[in-house]
């Protein structure tokens, strides 16, 4: 044991500095709860491995790696997992005395320590592990394979006692593992709950059980694609079935026809919700539950994989107060993640906002949906007629399917009103010669559609074993184009680790193929007559990228693979004049940009640096060159709204960025900026004190301050401007109406 302080043994033993020393001091002094190793950890000073080197110095404890060591089966399914994932640690053998050995994050934790030694009715031997490895160890070893057998251990097939449905599903990992130490558990409730638990860690959207002649299958879809999780025996099928009729309200003695039903959990404190379908089959009753997670209708655009360009164009046509947009693509392509992204982007106080639904899966606060039910006669298309007498100022279709629903959702876009809605068509442009296949008159959709997004997914790669890609001839002939230099930032999947499950991919991400409909196709499409392959031409005319250049950009960037490419994206349905010029475009590109080092060692894996949160845009140093623009510093802790204030401004505009309300005071001293946009509520200081240092500062009271909130009640507005703000703007806003209202301001200042 050493009695010197953490930072001077990393000071003593590897390359930090002191300088970052004590920035991480300061990070501790504004979150308390910010350990110093962490702190450092995450200013990238030293490694996770370096700290707990250290600290085993300091502590005169044992340095173990929870991956390498051996790790006693039996101990582990003496603890809850939820202990484990909160406390960081694991167990892994006992010591020549009995006692349990367990590697720890924070072996100081005396919280954890009680509840180690109550687990084990007795003292344990706390060891010191880096926290990313305890995370993968438990990841490995609390698997649900292992919890599904000990449930089903001893269940005869009569014993299927069923209790009475509540309003809520309340998942709990601990009762599950207390109920199967104690015995006292039913198995349908345990196994069940177990399952939903295991496929909501794992970020599962779908769990399939498969009734066979022998067993009974469980997969879990995982970014896209099923994974085989557990076989159970065959007779648990009926038990587990009745289980999931119970907690949906379905009909329990029903076999024989298929069955919709929904449910709600909540696990850890967060509500997912559950949507069920029974269909009986040959050996039993196939059962799909889809797991909705309500976090995926905050998620931002810019997280989905949209370039800025992409998202400056889609922002575009969200703003425009009347047209029809349309998303399309396949099952599974991300379509509704899209729609609902744009909903919440645009729903505001100023706005009324509907949707009709099939079905409802998420619930939006301050957003009228409708649950279309085609049995009672609310279908689309008169749902729409009717919302219109609501007055709605965008309306939210969820399929386009036949001509009725196609024709009433130009009509309405063609009456004032902004309308999205998705379909199934292979490209963005086939959705315009689909949309007249479905009768609709060129002269109503030429001047009624505004645009189309045609998007697919496609898996990321495992940041952490994938390799250099060195793609083979016959690779790309899946695609069904001559090979293209993609450059040595491509990759391609590793054999797989902790990090991503043992399948060399991890999350997906985003391809999109945006087409806005200009004076040009607009004319053609109203005009009559027009062919895809015409449309294609005016499309790449306006510069329109297809998902194949998409794609390429990702490959390049080692964001997927190629054979990712290859599965989703149909380069096949393009015209072949359409693809032959795609690929020459591409050819000419990396002529014109010089030749790519290509990388060569395929057989070591390369892993890539650890994921880290997205960077803010990059803002102007000091030492830029003048352009003569005006400099704008845009102010929110929110990356999203930096992001679109950006890109709605830096066509006209320099842009420096700040998190907080004390980084923008300092950026004001180092950079004087012409005007600021500034946001409300933000750490350190809020944007009403940021304001009122302003204004009471002659050097800097005559800068313009456009303040931007959420909080957009006239109390709030008129608290904006008693502190100094020239204008105010409720988020989320029109990107039009930001920059008309900047370039006001600009404008005044100038005089």
């Amino acid at each position: 044991m050493s009695t010197a302080r953490l930072g001077e043994l990393l000071l003593q033993r590897t390359n930090l500095t002191r300088e970052l020393l004590d920035a991480a001091l300061v990070i501790q002094e504004v979150d308390s709860e910010v350990k110093l190793g962490m702190a450092l950890v995450r200013l990238g000073a030293v490694s996770e491995e370096e700290v707990t080197e250290a600290l085993a110095e300091q502590l005169g404890i044992e340095r173990v790696d929870p991956l390498e060591a051996e790790v006693d089966p039996k101990l582990v399914w003496r603890l809850n997992r939820s202990l484990a994932v909160r406390s960081k640690l694991i167990p892994l053998t006992r010591d020549e005395r009995g006692r349990p050995r367990v590697a720890m994050a924070n072996p100081q934790d005396p919280g954890a320590i009680r509840d180690l030694e109550f687990a084990f009715n007795g003292p344990v031997v706390p060891l010191i592990a880096e926290p990313t490895r305890i995370s993968q160890a438990i990841q490995r070893h609390f698997s649900v394979e292992a919890v599904a057998a000990r449930l089903l251990d001893g269940v005869q097939p009569h014993l299927r006692e069923l209790t009475v449905a509540p309003n809520w599903l309340q998942l709990d990992a601990d009762k599950i593992q207390r109920q199967i130490h104690q015995g006292d558990g039913r198995a349908a409730v345990d196994l069940v709950d177990l399952l939903l638990i295991n496929a909501i860690e794992r970020g599962a959207s779908d769990i399939h059980l498969e009734p066979g002649a022998d067993d009974l299958r469980v997969r879990y879809r995982i970014d896209g694609l099923l994974r085989e999780m557990v076989r159970l025996p065959q007779w648990s099928g009926p038990l587990i079935a009745g289980r999931v009729k119970v907690i949906s309200d379905l009909n329990v003695a029903e076999r024989r026809r298929a069955q919709d039903g929904k449910a709600r959990a909540r696990l850890g404190g967060r509500t997912i919700e559950l949507r069920v379908s029974i269909l009986p089959a040959q050996f039993g009753e196939n059962i799909v539950i889809r797991v909705l997670d309500p976090e995926m209708v905050t998620l931002s655009l810019s997280q989905l994989g949209w370039s800025d360009a992409q998202l400056k164009l889609w922002y575009r046509l969200l703003s425009r107060p009347r047209g029809l947009v349309l998303v399309v693509g396949p099952t599974g392509s991300g379509k509704s993640t899209t729609l609902y992204a744009s909903i919440h982007r645009l729903n505001r106080e100023s706005l009324s906002v509907a949707t009709l639904e099939d079905p409802i899966e998420y619930t939006l606060p301050g957003i009228t949906q409708v649950q279309i039910n085609d049995k009672a006669g609310v279908h689309f298309a008169n749902s729409v007629r009717a919302l219109l007498r609501q007055d709605p100022n965008v309306i939210v279709i969820g399929e386009v399917r036949d001509a009725e629903t196609a024709a009433a959702a130009v009509d309405a876009s063609g009456t004032g009103h902004l309308v999205l809605s998705t379909l199934h068509t292979s490209n963005a442009v086939a959705a315009v010669t689909r949309m007249l296949d479905l009768e609709v008159p060129g002269y109503l959709l030429g001047a009624a559609m505004a645009g189309v997004v045609s998007q697919r997914l496609v898996r990321r790669v495992c940041t952490w074993c994938s390799l250099p890609a060195d793609h083979t001839p016959e690779e790309w002939l899946r695609l069904d184009i001559e090979p293209l230099e993609l450059g040595p930032a491509a990759r391609r999947a590793g054999p797989g680790c902790p990090h991503c499950q043992y399948v060399g991919y991890s999350g997906r991400v985003g391809l999109y193929e945006l087409l806005e409909l200009g004076p040009d196709i607009s004319a053609a499409v109203q005009k009559g007559g027009v062919t895809e392959a015409e449309l294609w031409e005016l499309a790449r005319a306006a510069g329109m990228r297809t998902l194949f250049e998409d794609a390429l950009d990702k490959l390049r960037a080692g964001v997927t693979t190629l054979e990712e490419v290859a599965r989703v994206v149909p380069v096949g349905d393009y015209p072949v004049a359409l693809r032959q010029s795609l690929v020459d475009a591409e050819r000419v590109q990396a002529e014109r940009e010089g030749p790519i080092v290509q990388a060569v060692d395929t057989q070591v894996s390369a892993p890539l640096p650890s994921p880290r949160p997205k960077p803010p845009r990059e803002a102007r140093p000091a030492t830029a060159p003048e352009t003569g623009r005006p400099l704008v510093l845009v102010v929110d802790d929110a990356p999203e709204i930096r992001d679109l204030v950006a890109l709605t401004l830096e066509d006209d505009c320099e842009i420096l960025q700040a998190e907080d309300g004390q980084e923008a005071l300092e950026q004001v001293q180092a950079h004087r900026p012409d005007l600021l946009v500034l946001d409300v509520m933000m750490p350190r200081k809020t944007g009403y004190e940021v304001c009122t240092a302003l204004k009471a500062d002659p050097e800097t009271a005559d800068i313009p301050v456009l303040m931007l909130s959420a909080r957009g009640e006239t109390r709030h507005v008129k608290q904006g401007l008693m502190a100094g703000a020239d204008d105010y703007l409720p988020k989320p806003f029109d990107p039009e109406e930001l920059l008309l209202r900047v370039q006001a301001l600009l404008r005044r200042a100038r005089r």
